[in-house]
């Protein structure tokens, strides 16, 4: 199976969930992103394709990734369509299963014969399908194996920055 993720929107949907809880930036939300759709793709032997927009080319960024079953597209400056012209191309598309919960992404995808999914009810399925990746279990901190943010190191120097370290409770 074919799968085309609306990037941002899956981000957005889901924040505060894991793998996205602590994320700061959108570099770590794109960041955590990848890897679970990576982890997914991996798993399940699914071509996956997640597409990101942005006004502007990103400094730094190719317009296109791959990572193993995993395709990063940087589109400028629309997803939608990107996505739209993916699935003009495709010889199949009701074997298409694009997740968004952009309801004008859907329906237009849907003109297709793709499937749509929300991105809320992809991340459901994916809670129950999938055993969190071995270097990131999904119900711990971020922190715990990727170390602090700066902001986080910051704040924490700030609470406790004046403490001696000869000085005992």
């Amino acid at each position: 199976m074919r799968v085309i993720v609306d990037g941002y929107n899956f981000c957005f949907r889901n924040q505060g969930r894991a793998p996205w809880r602590g994320c700061r930036t959108l570099e770590e939300q794109r960041a955590a992103t990848e890897r679970l759709l990576r982890h997914y793709a991996e798993s399940t032997q699914s071509q996956v394709t997640v597409v990101f927009d942005s006004r502007h080319p990103l400094p730094g960024l190719p317009p296109k990734e791959t990572r193993g079953r995993l395709t990063v597209l940087y589109s400028t400056p629309s997803a939608d369509d990107q996505t739209v012209d993916i699935l003009k191309q495709t010889r199949a598309p009701a074997e298409v299963l694009v997740v968004t919960s952009d309801r004008g992404l859907a329906e237009r995808t849907r003109r297709f014969g793709a499937r749509s999914m929300t991105s809320e009810d992809f991340v459901e399925y994916l809670d129950g399908k999938l055993t969190p990746p071995a270097d990131h279990p999904a119900d711990e901190p971020r922190g715990k194996y990727h170390g602090l943010s700066k902001e986080e190191a910051d704040f924490w120097l700030d609470v406790f920055g004046d403490i001696d370290d000869e000085e005992e409770a």
